[in-house]
């Protein structure tokens, strides 16, 4: 096989580049003829590989970008290749090796108008060229939410997603042992009554290296004295070092600049910590898995997952919250590292991190065999997932009537119910809704809900939170007339009851008074739980009511209470996704669940305990800085009731 690797910019400190060396070392050791196509190459250059470097002009990444695949497409026609593999999305990839998140996936969290810039549409572009459903590139994802991530945002079909286990250099020895971590701790300068912290990487902003500053001066004062942070890599340290300064905690900073010697500041190590704002993979997580050291890191990060599975850290979820970094960096100091290195060793013996360059050229191989003899047979504009992509028509207008009983119809949309295999589905079907009601939305300030495209996000942005919600199964939309764009998702069956129909029924039929206080409780902590995670998130569901939120009670209402609390949160098809979400957009959705919970006849304390939660602070705290908030959201409530009151009496 004559393999073309392609990558933009090769340095020897980026994990991707290192995974790309694997690759064509592996492929070569397979006797495959490798050419890597490289913009930049800084680094010793390989035995037994051809590497040709293409210089791009361009004033910016984007189009240097461009430019660089205008010139390679012209060289890979001249050379004929058998595969092409890429390191970087751009079009007419055979293989991409996905080394970076779904760009499209990371720009929704930015401002809207950051769409429109020529950077935006040159990267979104590229990657549309790599992950739509009618393109034929295979995508090699190190993490389940890279997955999940090009599905939702290109319809990527689940066929062409094929995951990768975590890579983990062989030439990386662990040094592991008490004479080894003196031998350390004493090259650097660090006793043993010091606590070392550790981050590598480079890029520090992306790694979160301010996020670590905040977590160490956020110590009690003792500890705080004891403790070192060691940063390895490189980037620009100077706005670190300030913030450093102002939270007085400079001289226990330390910038080292680019290692070679990691396993060895691996074992000095009391903490490794990775609070990156969006990574990959992370294969620092996977040397510090194998040295031992405890892990304290962020879901974001692809290899967090192989953290968690080892119980050999503390992975935070999302959103991300400075307050929950700081609290688990003081708990992990307080803890013996030493626990966690014989929690984590047993279940590290069933992981395998050395085959993924081994794995990645099989794939190859089998691709070179079938990929550009076997047609694409994927529709354009549509997403089914198994056992819908089998068992229904390949059909945009029969998808959209998919039809066996309707439960709600309203202007241009009808949710309904069918059945296939032997499950139940619902479909949210949207028929354009016209220049009239697009104009009547931007006139009253509000934007246009014109398909289902919000709810699809939604659905895949919700459990990444923590928070349950319907599986998504199928999407579709055609059509680029904002007033006559067709659209419809599908969503499997949840087999639960509306939290409003049980409380109404809790009316009638009061269960035991400590049952009754134990999941008002439970129930109040969890819908505040809900609320925090998508305000914190940039996200608010406008139609935030109790009939909207739906528990799992197979016994009800013979069964008084739940044997579990878990609530799936419906009804997405209004949700908005922002930066951050603005004060109006949190009162909208608070005041409306508390006007839905006003029939239930809320007490004080339970106003209380749910702001309490919400807020993560001390009630004093919160009615101290923003009593006018709340109030406003009480007085929202009320408007809302009198309103309903006065709809309910003329009717």
């Amino acid at each position: 096989m004559r393999l073309a690797c392609v990558i933009i910019n090769y340095f020897p400190d980026s994990g991707l580049a290192r995974d790309c060396l694997r690759i064509v070392q592996c492929a070569r050791q397979k006797e495959h003829t490798v050419t890597v196509y490289a913009n930049s190459w800084r680094g010793p250059r390989p035995d037994g590989i051809d590497i040709e470097i293409i210089n791009s002009g361009g004033l910016s990444n984007h189009a240097r970008a461009k430019h660089f695949h205008r010139a390679v497409q012209a060289r890979l026609t001249r050379d004929g290749q058998d595969l092409v593999l890429g390191f970087n999305k751009m079009p007419d990839l055979d293989v991409y090796y996905a080394g970076d998140d779904c760009f499209v996936a990371k720009a929704a969290t930015r401002p809207y108008w950051y769409r429109w810039t020529p950077r935006f549409r040159q990267y979104a572009g590229f990657e549309r060229a790599v992950c739509a459903p009618e393109s034929h590139t295979e995508i090699l994802c190190l993490s389940e939410r890279q997955h999940s991530d090009f599905r939702c945002f290109h319809l990527t079909p689940d066929h062409r997603l094929h995951a990768v286990p975590p890579n983990l250099d062989p030439a990386f020895k662990p040094v592991t042992g008490p004479a080894a971590r003196r031998r350390a701790r004493a090259e650097l300068g660090i006793d043993d009554n010091q606590l070392l912290v550790l981050m590598v990487g480079s890029g520090f902003r992306t790694k979160g290296v301010d996020r670590a500053i905040r977590a160490l001066a956020s110590l009690p004062g003792i500890l705080r004295q004891r403790c070192i942070l060691l940063i390895a890599g490189d980037g620009d340290s100077a706005p670190f070092r300030e913030l450093a300064r102002q939270l007085n905690v400079a001289t226990q900073l330390r910038f080292l600049g680019v290692r070679r010697d990691v396993a060895e500041l691996l074992s000095a190590a009391d903490v490794l910590l990775h609070p990156a704002r969006r990574e990959a993979g992370g294969a620092i997580l996977l040397e510090a898995l194998v040295s031992e050291v405890p892990i304290l890191t962020l879901s974001v990060c692809g290899h967090a997952a192989y953290v968690e599975q080892a119980q050999a850290g503390l992975v935070l979820g999302e959103p991300f919250a400075q307050s929950d970094l700081n609290q688990a960096l003081l708990s992990m100091l307080q803890s013996d590292r030493v626990q966690w290195s014989k929690q984590s060793s047993a279940k590290l013996k069933a992981m395998d991190f050395t085959s993924m360059a081994d794995h990645v050229v099989d794939k190859l191989e089998q691709f070179s065999r079938t990929q550009k003899t076997t047609p694409s047979t994927t529709l354009s504009g549509i997403y089914l997932k198994e056992p819908l992509l089998t068992e229904l028509p390949r059909d945009f207008d029969k998808l959209l009537q998919l039809s066996e009983e309707v439960f709600r119809e309203a202007h241009a949309r009808r949710t309904s119910r069918f059945h296939c295999n032997g499950q139940d589905f619902f479909i949210k079907a949207h028929f354009g809704v016209g220049w009239r009601e697009i104009v009547k939305n931007w006139s009253n300030l509000r934007t246009p809900i014109t398909g289902a495209e919000n709810e699809w996000y939604a659905l895949h942005r919700l459990p990444q939170l923590g928070i349950a919600t319907a599986s998504a199964a199928g999407f579709g939309r055609r059509g680029t007339s904002p007033a006559q764009r067709q659209s419809f998702v599908i969503t499997e069956k949840v087999e639960a009851v509306s939290l409003e129909r049980v409380l109404l029924y809790w009316q009638e039929h009061p269960p035991s008074w400590p049952d009754q206080i134990r999941f008002k409780r439970q129930l109040i902590a969890e819908l505040a739980r809900i609320a925090r995670q998508l305000h914190a998130s940039g996200l608010n569901h406008q139609d935030f009511y109790l009939c909207h939120f739906w528990i799992p009670w197979p016994g009800f209402p013979q069964q008084k209470t739940p044997a579990k609390i878990k609530i799936y949160l419906m009804d997405l098809h209004r949700v908005q996704q922002r930066p951050k979400t603005s004060p109006r957009w949190r009162r909208k959705d608070l005041a409306g669940l508390y006007f839905s919970a006003l029939a239930l006849r809320p007490t004080k304390t339970d106003r209380l305990r749910f702001i309490r939660h919400y807020r993560q602070q001390p009630l004093r705290d919160i009615m101290t800085q923003e009593p006018a908030f709340w109030d406003s959201i009480a007085d929202r409530a009320l408007q809302l009731d009198r309103t309903h009151d006065n709809i309910m009496d003329s009717a």
